[in-house]
């Protein structure tokens, strides 16, 4: 009998064990999960194109460059201080509340984007404004056929929410 109960007990307890990789792999989490523990999404678009006219105001993006530019999103909290870097783009940045504006941020970075075999870096400290893009840094090449243009632009939003 107690060999019976045994064995019983083994096939229970393997049993169980068997379905622990199966529990463990459903409701695996995807991208989005980890920026709902930060209130922030800091949103960094760069392109080989212009982001900008010249002259304009540096949060107004021309649609072209909305198309065509890759994203790279980041949460964030409040106070904040991260790097990142993803093939074209690397940049260090911090992140502090504007003292009595809510919705302002001082937006610190030190950010290198390598595209069409140029190079463009820029340092700045610069407030941003909840929802609105400001263009970072950039350049234009002029020959006498063409111009190439290569800007990097960045926005803060609360998380869930573009």
């Amino acid at each position: 009998m107690p060999r019976t109960i045994f064995r019983k007990f083994t096939q229970l307890v393997l049993l169980h064990l068997a379905a622990i990789p199966c529990a463990a792999l459903a409701g695996q989490p995807i991208p989005s999960d980890y920026t709902t523990s930060k209130p922030l999404l800091l949103e960094i678009r760069y392109c080989a194109c212009a982001a900008t006219e010249i002259g304009t105001s540096p949060s107004k993006l021309l649609p072209n460059f909305m198309k065509r530019s890759s994203i790279l999103k980041v949460g964030a909290s409040v106070e904040d201080k991260g790097f990142l870097s993803f093939q074209e783009l690397s940049m260090g940045y911090e992140l502090k509340p504007v003292e009595d504006s809510p919705g302002k941020f001082w937006f610190s970075y030190a950010g290198v984007h390598k595209e069409n075999g140029g190079t463009n870096t820029g340092n700045a400290k610069v407030m941003l404004a909840e929802g609105r893009w400001v263009n970072l840094f950039g350049s234009i090449h002029e020959s006498e056929n063409s111009s190439q243009a290569t800007d990097v632009a960045v926005r803060i939003v609360k998380s869930g929410g573009s």
